[in-house]
């Protein structure tokens, strides 16, 4: 999975998110997954098995992006990452968050992780900056 990724912390970020009154989703790709379409986690966290034959989230997990509108959608991915450029430009979110500056997808805001800063830290950041956005 991408090094940007931690389950527990990005579970507790969701919370928080949830805790504001936001609708949140959190988008995972992973590719070892070995379950099809989502893994046993709070989270939308697909594998290859929910990929079609060009490598794109076939049309039931696309559609579920398309059909609902989130308050806040975080992509995560570090690395430049097909289905999750395909889920970031269809998904109907207010306002999408995410941590590469190579999945620009129609975001809103982009918070890159430096090599130095740890997930918590990382993730206290990504919530300092939206509650910012939201008190105004």
């Amino acid at each position: 999975m991408t090094k940007v990724w931690d389950e527990r912390s990005w579970y507790s970020v969701q919370r928080k998110l949830r805790d504001m009154g936001k609708d949140v989703d959190v988008v995972v790709f992973d590719p070892n997954l070995k379950e099809d379409s989502t893994h046993n986690t709070k989270f939308n966290c697909f594998g290859k098995k929910a990929l079609d034959f060009f490598g794109l989230p076939k049309k039931e997990l696309a559609s579920r992006y398309q059909r609902k509108k989130y308050d806040i959608i975080l992509i995560i991915a570090d690395q430049p990452c097909m289905p999750i450029q395909f889920i970031a430009s269809r998904a109907k979110g207010k306002f999408r968050v995410g941590c590469s500056k190579d999945i620009t997808a129609d975001l809103d805001l982009i918070l890159i992780r430096s090599s130095e800063m740890g997930s918590k830290e990382y993730l206290n950041e990504l919530i300092k900056y939206l509650q910012q956005i939201n008190s105004k």
